[in-house]
């Protein structure tokens, strides 16, 4: 059985440091503040590998380095000597990942010596502005994975709302940590069980007292006794 690392959505992005085709020490923490798309193509080589670069050249004018920026993940060392993958500046680098350092972070290298070739899982990987997974789409046998990403990445907000509202300090707004299901889930358990007026305390006559007042804090919450469900939202935050 073949062990690899996995990545979930909502996941930081690992951080690395690698030769690419434009820096031999290129820190992947700093591309931060536009979507990102790895390609992790395993070989230019043959078939599935050079159809998934060639996406970078029908859709040239999305990758600008302003919303998108694109970055392939070669583990063979001839896609550098033969010069079959060359960077498109703005928005298209790659790195050379001969070991399988970076692909095995990201899930695309099993674990254990004498990786093949053939044994890399071909996977495309989308971040946020924020360096968060947002997207995992693995190549498929027809090549239709290319048209999915394509859709995927038409249908992302603008970079300034990639968190569904326009965003701030990061401090105050973290997208991306509770998958759509998760949140469907609370919200069922909210419309089950309704919502308690919560108040707030304050200091009345030396004492700490809940008090309710609608014009001080006005919401309802609801209290998750599920201890399952409590541990699962503490594994993700």
């Amino acid at each position: 059985m073949v062990r690899r690392q996995e990545l979930a959505l909502g996941e930081p992005a690992p951080w690395f440091t690698q030769r690419n085709t434009s820096n031999p020490r290129y820190a992947f923490d700093t591309v931060g503040g536009r979507y990102v798309v790895l390609c992790f193509f395993a070989t230019a080589g043959d078939a599935p590998g050079q159809a998934a670069l060639l996406l970078t050249d029908t859709h040239r004018s999305l990758f600008d380095d302003e919303l998108f920026a694109f970055f392939g993940v070669s583990n063979d060392p001839e896609d550098e000597r033969s010069g079959r993958v060359r960077q498109k500046i703005p928005g298209v680098r790659h790195f050379w990942d001969f070991d399988g350092a970076v692909s095995r972070l990201y899930g695309a290298w099993p674990e254990g010596p004498d990786v093949r070739l053939t044994e890399v899982r071909r996977q495309w990987v989308v971040l946020d502005p924020a360096l968060q997974v947002i997207g995992m789409i693995p190549f498929a046998p027809d090549g239709s994975d290319r048209e999915v990403l394509i859709r995927y990445l038409a249908s992302l907000p603008p970079v300034s709302h990639y968190g569904g509202v326009e965003m701030h300090a990061p401090v105050l707004i973290q997208p991306c940590v509770f998958e759509p299901a998760l949140c469907q889930r609370l919200i069922d358990l909210y419309a089950a069980q309704g919502g308690e007026i919560s108040g707030f305390m304050r200091e009345d006559a030396g004492k700490t007292v809940g008090v309710h007042d609608a014009g001080h804090k006005s919401r309802q919450d609801c209290t998750i006794e599920d201890e399952s469900l409590r541990k699962l939202l503490q594994q993700r935050l």
